[in-house]
């Protein structure tokens, strides 16, 4: 399954408005902040690989503050693992802050209230996973919080490469 939105033939007045209607159901309960009154730009693909869901999103300045709506405790909770792929974005949960630049990479817990901020045009990819894949794989009961796995070299260069492979692989098949 594959859907694609872009605010590239949305007349400028109106991009906003269409943008949100199409970030909402993806991202839930959020409350979004556009810091410039510059014309917005945005774009959001979504993959489903394998029964999960991998989601580029690309726009000029936009942040949010995300309060989840599952439960803390809730089997659905899940995870979220973040590639940044352009520009520079912060990430903030529980006191803790990752800065992500092209290439990093770093895992948020959906089930806990975060925030997103970016100063100039950015694009990231989501990859949501079950909470109980995640902890199955990593063979712990608790996740760091927010860690930044620096895509210069070892694991994160792995991870980012693995990401983008995967993400450009499902535009191939789509």
């Amino acid at each position: 399954m594959s859907e694609s939105f872009s605010t590239d033939l949305v007349p400028v007045s109106d991009r906003l408005e269409a943008w949100l209607c199409n970030a909402k159901p993806i991202c839930g309960d959020c409350r979004f902040h556009f810091p410039r009154r510059l014309p917005f730009r945005g774009s959001i693909e979504r993959r489903t690989l394998a029964g999960l869901a991998l989601t580029r999103f690309a726009s000029t300045p936009v942040s949010f503050a995300k309060f989840p709506i599952v439960a803390g405790n809730s089997e659905d909770r899940g995870c979220i693992v973040i590639t940044q792929l352009e520009g520079v974005r912060q990430y903030c949960q529980s006191g803790a802050m990752a800065l992500l630049t092209p290439g990093d990479t770093t895992l948020i817990d959906s089930g806990m209230p975060w925030t997103s901020d970016c100063a100039g045009d950015c694009a990231r990819l989501y990859l949501r996973i079950p909470r109980w894949l995640v902890h199955e794989h990593a063979q712990t009961s608790s996740l760091p919080v927010l860690p930044r796995i620096s895509g210069k070299s070892g694991l994160g260069a792995t991870l980012f490469r693995l990401a983008t492979s995967l993400y450009a692989q499902k535009i191939l098949r789509s």
